[in-house]
């Protein structure tokens, strides 16, 4: 498994210098974080108060809070990371959630002991099919009988060569035996961050053309 290739495009990536949230960033986060409270309640997913909740690739805890601001408890929730200094800002921000550092492919929690696994743009970073098979196999091993997998991540992403996106059929063949409830939303990151600092009404008229709409927000239950 390519840990190192991983934990140095994520150091990068999150570069304390530019990881503040422009006016692109905000807008994909506030589209994305309504149709994700939107999602939860169609899907009967919602209250999240009494869920036990893993997110997998769990950064500096953004998701995390966005869940717990939807209902989630603190203490009912988990997430792993590759770098420590995110999960120590995650802790920071969530002290009482169960942080820890180590990787997606060998989650360090029992069988069937959460009752909502959650990836956010961590899969599309593993390039190799082994390590995606490996990682989705751990996600649905530690996911109690009628649970749920929130998934959101690329369809495509051409200007980043360390990333390599999931397409909904790949996604279907990640999780065989799977009930797959997928939307299609986010407008193109790049082109979110020219618009938005212009006009927000602009982006949401850009985001209804299906082609520069960039990722799922997808349901994923398994039999």
């Amino acid at each position: 498994m390519s840990e190192a290739r991983i934990r140095g495009v994520y150091a990068a990536r999150h570069d304390p210098a530019v990881d503040s949230l422009g006016a692109g960033d905000r807008f994909i986060h506030e589209q994305r974080d309504a149709a994700l409270a939107s999602l939860l309640q169609d899907e009967g997913l919602a209250p999240l108060d009494s869920k036990r909740i893993l997110e997998v690739g769990c950064g500096d805890g953004r998701v995390l809070g966005t869940l717990r601001q939807l209902g989630a408890l603190e203490d009912g929730m988990a997430g792993i990371d590759l770098l420590d200094e995110r999960v120590a800002t995650a802790s920071r921000c969530l002290p009482g959630a169960d942080l820890r550092v180590g990787a997606a492919f060998a989650l360090p929690w029992p069988d069937a002991y959460f009752d909502m696994v959650v990836q956010f743009t961590m899969v599309s970073s593993l390039l190799e099919a082994a390590e995606r098979r490996a990682t989705c196999n751990e996600m649905a091993r530690v996911l109690a009988p009628g649970g749920a997998i929130l998934w959101y991540d690329f369809i495509w992403n051409p200007l980043n060569r360390e990333t390599h996106g999931v397409t909904l059929g790949e996604l279907r063949t990640l999780f065989p035996r799977a009930r797959v409830e997928a939307q299609r939303l986010t407008l193109l990151p790049p082109l979110a961050r020219v618009v938005a600092p212009l006009s927000s009404r602009v982006c949401r008229l850009l985001e209804q053309v299906p082609l520069l709409r960039t990722h799922y927000l997808a349901v994923v239950r398994p039999s």
